[in-house]
């Protein structure tokens, strides 16, 4: 655990409400933006996910939005890695499928 402690910048995804006593106790986090972590859910209509951003103790709720190509590489439903296991077998060249 100390190893966290030597970073100044942080970027914190969903909190589990079961971990709320540890990022309370142990990293300091207000108790009033845990709640706001925990619904931190990967949004399918905009396609992006929702992160903490602590930089020295100032946070900020922020957004990602991956690539399309991104999102393929890192799919892990099965009906997901079905496809891209598919589309991979038809591409000569693997790399070149994820361009």
């Amino acid at each position: 655990m100390t190893t966290f402690f030597i970073l100044s910048v942080r970027l914190i995804g969903r909190i589990q409400r079961t971990a709320t006593p540890s990022f309370v106790k142990i990293f300091g986090y207000p108790v009033e933006i845990i709640p706001q972590c925990e619904r931190f859910l990967p949004n399918k209509q905009g396609i992006f996910t929702q992160w903490l951003l602590d930089d020295s103790g100032i946070y900020t709720f922020c957004r990602y939005y991956p690539t399309y190509v991104q999102l393929a590489v890192v799919a892990d439903n099965p009906d997901e890695q079905a496809i891209r296991a598919q589309y991979l077998r038809h591409n000569r060249v693997r790399y070149f499928a994820l361009i």
